[in-house]
């Protein structure tokens, strides 16, 4: 079977960073294929446009009709449209071909507008006449809409000159330029946009100035006037067959997709999928449901997120609003995501549309659309390319199945902080988040996590921990090493018996497990053998730096897994499970985790990182991430609790 085939209906970016380039590069790293209607040529880099060369509206039709009347089409994204006589002309053609119900006719296929109005710098890019086509012929058509906030205000402007969806129009306007847009404005504007035709609309937060003080605070309001109790939604048990983005073999639907509007969020099992995949926190508040990965322990080495608890950091926070059938009340879903630290944002909208369109396309719901689409452009502005040029620079589209190593040689490694981890994690997002976002953390925070998983890792986190101490005394004893290193290298490996002397006295104290137990009759499962052998295989290399990247994960993966905890730990919780957060929430364990990261970052300094090496270390930081992850999977499934020798 052929993949999913997306169309998009843009103009082209001869930087390559945005435009029918970014679309069609996003259609391939999310398993579709890519179509293509060219609506403009413009002449572009990263510093800006210098010129715009439009399409005849005719040629744009032949373009179109061309591939609709041979291929079958799965999803439409349309971008930049140019001007009045192409908006029309395409507004007429699709609307015929939305009620072809033929071979090759459009009934049912999503259409994903971006509707590309509003420069960087504020200047509208179409003008009246076609604002007013766009709004009264286009937007009927389309299945999703994703303006950012100031188109949401020009269409809601020009809605009220144009057309007769007046009503309530000025008091749910937007807040004028310049001024802070609050959360509640987002909803109204989305709520009234969808009034204008579209099925449902996607309204960007990226020009927000919102804080999670504010997203926090607007929750708890919904939550004491909402007629529904708030509802939290756990983890499914079951693993997840949806298929996560950046995925290279993503799921295929046997037949057309049905239209987005019928995935509404009816059923809680969709969500459970997602906060299983995605490791969000879902909680649903009357008609508002809120998706959150800011509440997950991302990496600050990556996020460059504030690092004392309590800090009130800036987030993103995009609202889908969904309309009601036969006209009951729609619906809001709030994705609630970090805001990164990165000048490589070039085609951020164009990549989201078009990520929208490729999973609406395999015949995933809005929601589920929605998520996959934010996760892909989160985690491709993370891998962005900062350096193209001397603007602006892309997002880095290939990422899942191409990891672009982002140190070049040993004179970039003072250009950044922490250069090395930054590569290795933003190289290994599914991986990472796969480790620190783990349900057994999430478990920990609001002490859901089964007291006999807890006490079924402490015991075999101590196993591990013997040969964790081990190794780190034995890289002090390679002959490459200087002074320094070696106290440093010494210094972690007592550090790490003072961690293995918490577990003994949390299992002797709290958790019923003597000593003798722990010792002698407590023996490796798979998961703690698999993990141990592979960092003590990786140990006996001669190369010092292949044994630094892999026992480097735990101790990072520690120390901001303590961090986040001790910032969203339950209040009630129970003494065992805070015990544990405060000790790799200290100053004593975060500084050994700081100088971990320094000895790491400077032998790296020392090296030659070619681009063979930097696979190398790459390869071998995912594989710590995952069997660290392995390690809670036993902990949280009795099922794959099998001790590989009786004791």
């Amino acid at each position: 079977m052929s993949p999913p085939r997306v169309l998009t209906i843009a103009g082209s970016d001869s930087g390559g960073g945005a435009g029918i380039q970014a679309d069609l590069k996003t259609f391939l790293s999310l398993g579709t294929y890519g179509l293509s209607v060219l609506t403009a040529l413009t002449a572009q880099n990263t510093t800006g446009v210098s010129a715009i060369h439009a399409c005849p509206p005719e040629f744009v039709l032949q373009q179109f009709d061309s591939v609709a009347s041979d291929i079958q089409i799965d999803a439409v994204k349309m971008g930049m449209l140019c001007n009045e006589g192409i908006v029309g002309a395409l507004a007429k053609r699709l609307g015929e071909w939305k009620q072809s119900t033929g071979a090759h006719g459009g009934h049912n296929v999503p259409i994903v507008l971006d509707p590309v109005m509003v420069s960087t710098s504020g200047s509208l890019l179409l003008s009246e006449g076609a604002i007013a086509t766009l709004i009264r012929d286009l937007l009927p058509l389309c299945t999703l809409l994703t303006p950012n906030l100031p188109e949401a205000r020009q269409l809601l402007n020009y809605a009220a000159k144009f057309t007769s969806h007046q009503s309530g129009t000025r008091e749910l306007d937007l807040a004028k330029e310049n001024e802070e847009t609050e959360l509640p404005q987002m909803m109204a504007a989305a709520r009234n946009i969808a009034q204008l035709g579209p099925r449902a609309v996607l309204v960007k937060g990226g020009h927000a100035k919102l804080s999670r003080s504010q997203i926090d605070e607007y929750l708890s309001y919904r939550a004491e006037t909402a007629s529904a109790n708030e509802v939290r939604i756990a983890p499914t048990s079951k693993p997840s067959t949806s298929r996560s983005s950046g995925s290279r073999y993503p799921q295929r639907t046997k037949s057309r997709p049905a239209d987005a509007h019928q995935g509404r969020i009816d059923n809680d099992d969709e969500l459970r999928q997602l906060a299983g995949v995605d490791g969000a926190i879902i909680t649903r508040k009357g008609n508002v449901t809120a998706i959150r990965t800011d509440q997950n322990p991302f990496s600050d080495v990556l996020h460059q997120r504030p690092g004392s608890p309590g800090a009130d950091d800036k987030v993103v926070c995009d609202v889908l609003y969904q309309q009601g059938d036969d006209g009951t009340d729609g619906t809001f879903v709030l994705f609630v995501k970090p805001l990164l630290a990165s000048s490589a944002t070039h085609g951020t909208g164009c990549t989201l549309s078009s990520a929208l369109a490729a999973s609406l396309a395999q015949g995933y719901s809005a929601v589920r659309a929605t998520s996959i689409a934010i996760k892909y452009v989160q985690n491709a502005i993370a891998c962005g390319i900062q350096d193209l040029g001397s603007g602006p620079g892309p997002l880095d589209h290939s990422y899942p199945f191409h990891p672009r190593g982002l140190i070049a040689s040993p004179s970039d490694m003072g250009k950044s902080e922490l250069p090395l981890h930054r590569s290795l994690i933003a190289n290994s997002l599914d991986a990472w988040t796969g480790f620190v976002q783990h349900p057994f953390v999430l478990g920990l925070a609001d002490g859901s996590l089964p007291r006999d998983g807890f006490v079924w890792f402490m015991k075999q986190d101590y196993l591990f921990l013997r040969h964790y101490a081990r190794i780190w005394a034995q890289a002090a004893a390679s002959p490459d090493t200087t002074f320094d290193e070696i106290t440093t290298l010494v210094d972690m490996s007592r550090s790490i018996a003072q961690e293995a002397e918490l577990h003994k006295r949390l299992c002797r104290e709290s958790l019923g497990v003597s000593e003798a137990e722990l010792e002698c009759a407590t023996t490796e499962s798979a998961a703690t053998l698999a993990y141990t052998r592979f960092v003590l295989d990786t140990g006996r290399s001669s190369d010092v730096l292949d044994f630094l990247v892999a026992v480097s994960p735990c101790m990072v993966g520690y120390a901001q897994v303590g961090r986040w905890l001790a910032h969203h730990r339950s209040a009630t919780l129970n003494k065992d499970y805070a015990e544990w957060i405060e000790a790799y929430a200290s100053d004593d364990f975060q500084q050994a985790a700081q100088k971990a990261m320094q000895l790491i970052e400077a032998r790296a300094a020392r090296d030659e990182l070619s681009p063979g090496r930097m696979r190398k270390l790459q390869r071998i930081w995912n594989a710590a991430c995952r069997l660290e992850a392995s390690m809670w999977d036993e902990a949280m499934d009795p099922s794959l609790r099998r001790p590989v020798l009786e004791p």
